[in-house]
């Protein structure tokens, strides 16, 4: 399986193909829900599947983010080629250069895949595009591992993967994302753990149960503001790191944040 998709800038013919987005019924879509549509080859039963994922996957986003910014359009394909046809790739992709969107093939009607997604789009839209550039790949995905709380990408997966000996990569080779596709090919194991997505989400997981929500927000703002990533992000986890020797309650680390 291919990895789900972060957003990227698109230009020239994948910006073409989404702008077909816009009128996704010239385009052997059909509209099932309000911000749901389906290709026609879809079968009636995995249509009812997308549309209870997607009300369980919005949960999901606003549980953790306490509200949405975002309210995309769900694209339900057949077939990953469909997906392709329409600007994506992968198994799962969040596309924002038209509109926002999450384009899914029925491997994917997941309530978890679409709060990954869906994650991506909300962190554009609280840091903006400019802000966003200075995020790396680990830290997108492990933040949208985090929300979409998918199993195969938990904490329980890292765990597993580290007490068997099997090489995690580094986040050194987890920046950008030509790294982040190489990795998958870096770091197999034997038990075929996806150990990438499983430690960019330890990572992330790690990091807000030291700084929490709060944490997490004032990153979202000081990028917005224009601050690097490496900046802010250093400096709210020393910050918290400053405070949390003033505590003795120790913290359990799961794959919950609350």
């Amino acid at each position: 399986m291919l990895p789900v998709g972060v957003v990227i800038l698109l230009t020239g013919c994948a910006t073409l193909k989404q702008a077909e987005l816009l009128e996704p019924t010239w385009f052997d879509m059909e509209r099932i829900a309000p911000h749901v549509y389906a290709a026609k080859d879809v079968p009636e039963d995995k249509r009812r599947v997308l549309l209870a994922q997607y009300e369980e996957g919005k949960r999901r986003v606003e549980e953790f983010y306490g509200d949405v910014l975002t309210d995309p359009t769900i694209y339900g394909c057949a077939t990953r080629e469909c997906i392709e046809s329409f600007g994506g790739h992968g198994d799962g992709f969040a596309a924002g250069k038209v509109r926002p969107a999450l384009l899914l093939w029925t491997k994917t009607f997941d309530a978890g895949v679409i709060a990954h997604e869906w994650a991506h789009l909300e962190l554009f839209a609280r840091v903006s595009r400019k802000g966003a550039r200075t995020v790396p790949m680990w830290f997108h995905e492990g933040l949208a591992t985090v929300v979409g709380a998918l199993p195969r990408h938990s904490e329980a997966v890292y765990r597993e993967a580290v007490s068997s000996g099997f090489p995690i990569p580094p986040l050194s080779e987890l920046r950008t994302e030509a790294q982040w596709g190489e990795a998958f090919k870096k770091y197999p194991n034997p038990k075929g753990l996806n150990v990438v997505y499983a430690t960019a989400g330890h990572e992330v997981r790690v990091w807000l149960h030291r700084v929490g929500k709060e944490g997490l927000f004032t990153l979202f703002e000081q990028l917005k503001s224009g601050e690097p990533f490496s900046t802010a992000f250093g400096a709210i986890g020393e910050k918290s790191t400053e405070t949390s020797k003033l505590r003795s309650v120790p913290m359990l680390l799961t794959d919950e944040i609350t």
